[in-house]
């Protein structure tokens, strides 16, 4: 598997949670597990899908084709995506465990560590 390839299965892997969580309440109200761990690859593999066409569009005919094709078909009754509030504005978690979130962040990015 090429480097690019993993790099497009975590990211599909990751946008998958986020996916899963925020249909979590949908999830409990509706769906049975049963139901889930049906629902759950076939995300994975329609936003692997998306990433990979996405990603080769402007190499691949049929990428970009199909990646055209979806987003003519997009609804016009969608709304704009929106950003999570606990994304855009994290909840106090105190002021040790901030310290050591930022630090391992700068260390994981090699970011200098500003003000502590």
């Amino acid at each position: 598997m090429s480097s690019q390839d993993a790099t497009l299965k975590d990211a599909a892997k990751v946008i998958a949670m986020f996916v899963r969580d925020g249909m979590e309440d949908f999830h409990r109200q509706h769906l049975t597990y049963e139901q889930m761990t049906m629902i759950n690859p076939l995300m994975r593999n329609a936003i692997y899908t998306a990433l990979y066409a996405m990603e080769h569009a402007d190499e691949d005919w049929h990428c970009d084709n199909i990646v055209e094709s979806k987003r003519r078909a997009i609804p016009e009754y969608w709304e704009d995506p929106e950003v999570w509030p606990g994304v855009l504005h994290p909840q106090d978690i105190g002021k040790e465990a901030t310290r050591h979130f930022k630090r391992a962040h700068a260390e994981k990015y090699g970011l200098s560590i500003k003000n502590e």
